[in-house]
């Protein structure tokens, strides 16, 4: 396993090196238009379309090349990894995972891969996927008390009460007990989340404005610190499975970025709008 985690590695690092994240993200701050985002991303294939029709055929195009580097990667290992499958095929119906028994039964078969391996190529990813479920249902939290004025007992039914069981996590603490911590907390008062687990990931409080939570600030600034930690563990941890799983994670951080901006600039926003919260967090 040693000799495949070395050879994915080297092959993925030099993807990562040729993607938009890291310092390459600021090549995307200076577009105006899509069709300038879509020339710096397929330099040798892009297309003279209007915008209508150039999002539709870029996210296409976005998708088969996240696809195109992932699968190598993946398939360097004989016989296949479960966890990166199952990190890889997961983002696949990414949008089905709503606090369904799907969203449920998928993170449980992605932890329980996680002991299929040994502790150093299990321990960054458990960590990160750790992180990963405690946000999702922080988020899940806001959207649901914020959109649908659910109350605190109608809100932990959505909730992903998973607890990972091992050396990293001893005491065996609930992933949604950040979320459910919170349920008391006023979405319109920003004292009460001091202290708070997540609350860097709270819009601020400006001075002339009243404060009210917004899920829609949390989630952009909740996945930025994901893709961030993501990236700073693939560089820390090489040659271990780890990495290959913060890899996939990263390849699909970009896709999203991509599109994002490319849904931005069809719609005509601001540069400054689109990358003001690309900073690390």
């Amino acid at each position: 396993m040693r000799s495949d985690n070395g050879f994915a590695y080297a092959k993925a690092c030099g993807i990562i090196g040729k993607s938009f994240l890291g310092k390459r993200t600021r090549l995307l701050a200076g577009l105006h238009s899509l069709n300038d985002l879509d020339k710096i991303v397929f330099p040798n294939q892009h297309k003279d379309l209007q915008d209508k029709e150039l999002l539709a055929d870029f996210k296409n195009r976005i998708e088969k090349r996240t696809l195109d580097k992932i699968l190598p990667v993946i398939n360097s290992y004989v016989p296949a990894v479960k966890l990166l499958v199952l990190t890889f095929k997961g983002y696949e119906y990414s949008e089905l995972l709503d606090g369904t028994e799907l969203d449920r039964r998928y993170y449980l078969e992605l932890m329980e891969s996680l002991f299929e391996l040994g502790d150093e190529d299990r321990e960054t990813a458990q960590k990160l996927i750790a992180d990963e479920i405690c946000i999702r249902n922080c988020l899940w939290m806001l959207r649901l008390r914020a959109y649908y004025n659910m109350t605190g007992a109608q809100v932990k039914k959505y909730l992903l009460d998973l607890r990972f069981m091992g050396d990293v996590f001893q005491k065996k603490q609930s992933l949604a007990h950040k979320a459910k911590a919170s349920l008391d907390f006023h979405l319109d008062m920003r004292q009460h989340w001091e202290g708070w687990k997540w609350e860097k990931f709270l819009n601020p409080q400006e001075d002339s404005k009243h404060w009210v939570a917004d899920p829609r600030y949390f989630q952009n600034a909740a996945s930025i610190y994901l893709r961030n930690l993501t990236y700073r563990s693939f560089h820390s941890n090489p040659l271990t499975l780890s990495s290959i799983y913060c890899f996939i994670k990263l390849m699909q951080y970009e896709e999203d970025l991509l599109i994002s901006a490319a849904e931005g600039l069809a719609l005509g926003m601001e540069n400054p709008s689109l990358f003001k919260t690309q900073e690390a967090i």
